[in-house]
């Protein structure tokens, strides 16, 4: 049973032509797990498979299943934020029971896939702002001050920060004044100004202005320029 919930995905499948309609291309997913699967189209019984892998793992098994990424490097986390992400916190509040060791819960939060998306980033552009705001206090109880600034601090493969997906988002422009106040107790004044003045790639715009076209974004843009005030230069 522990073998069967633990196998992965081939990273390199072989292919026949009477395979096609077992599995089409577009389905099959290079080296996931039964939890990579799960998160992305089965939100509502990820926890029950959780559950389920409890029975049969060791808590050192528990760990490394749930900390599994695939070839682009995301993790169980990274597509239950994307595809479900109201089950998220249920299943971070488990990982701090198997991932207790060392910098288990810090490095299965603060990970990354290779276009540079992390949770951050994902719950930034959710309709819901509690569970990005949730996830930030698990972060502060389980990252050094360090690795707490650059993950706030982290920018994607296209330049976009979470201030970026909260300052456009019409739910979650108020959850940028919060990520703020994080900022000034975790960043160092270089990055504070590096993540106000970070211009998306495509369109070179800055969170100042995506904040002021967001209808909701009046009371955060009097917030964010206090900020810029506070931490950029006068120039």
């Amino acid at each position: 049973m522990a073998k069967w919930l633990a196998h992965l995905s081939l990273e390199n499948p072989v292919t026949k032509s009477s395979d096609r309609g077992v599995r089409s291309s577009t389905n099959y997913k290079r080296g996931w797990s039964v939890l990579h699967y799960c998160a992305q189209y089965q939100g509502e019984t990820l926890m029950k498979l959780v559950e389920k892998g409890a029975d049969y793992f060791s808590k050192e098994e528990m760990a490394k299943w749930l900390s599994q990424v695939e070839t682009k490097d995301a993790n169980v986390l990274l597509y239950c934020a994307r595809h479900h992400f109201k089950t998220l916190m249920e299943l971070v509040k488990y990982g701090e029971v198997c991932l207790s060791e060392e910098d288990g819960m810090a490095n299965w939060l603060s990970c990354v896939d290779k276009s540079g998306w992390s949770l951050l980033h994902i719950l930034g552009l959710q309709k819901e702002g509690e569970p990005l705001r949730e996830l930030v206090k698990y972060g502060e109880r389980y990252l050094q001050k360090e690795q707490m600034g650059k993950w706030l601090a982290r920018v994607n493969e296209e330049g976009y920060s979470v201030l970026h997906f909260c300052a456009a988002n019409h739910n979650q422009v108020e959850t940028l004044i919060s990520l703020l106040d994080y900022g000034e107790k975790y960043m160092t004044p270089e990055q504070r100004e590096e993540w106000l003045l970070q211009r998306v790639k495509v369109f070179g715009w800055r969170v100042l202005f995506m904040c002021a076209e967001n209808p909701n974004g009046g009371e955060t843009l009097i917030k964010l320029l206090e900020y810029g005030d506070k931490y950029l230069p006068k120039e």
